[in-house]
């Protein structure tokens, strides 16, 4: 029974091992290609432009989720955007 868990444990031990370096390998191959992708100015213009976007939608989730809890504003919002709207078309016009 020794001898079976010894054998067992030194099992474990080096897949244990073998899967710790996999994963620092992983690691290191994903930190090059960030590092590659970073160096490239337009990949990281995009990068940039889809997390502005991801922030804009968050805000935007978070203001409509305010607004439908409490009902009462709701009303004055709608007002608000409705007389920005008509005083930003009569400018034009």
């Amino acid at each position: 029974m020794t001898t079976h868990l010894t054998a067992t444990g030194r099992r474990v031990a080096v897949r244990l091992q073998l899967s710790t370096a996999d994963l620092g390998q992983r690691i290191d191959a994903a930190a090059e290609r960030r590092a590659e992708l970073l160096q490239d100015g337009e990949r990281g213009a995009q990068a940039a432009e889809y997390a502005m976007l991801g922030g804009v939608s968050a805000a935007a989730c978070t203001g409509l989720v305010a607004i439908l809890k409490n009902r009462e504003t709701l009303g004055t919002l709608v007002e608000a955007i409705i007389t920005t709207l008509g005083n930003v078309i009569e400018g034009w016009f």
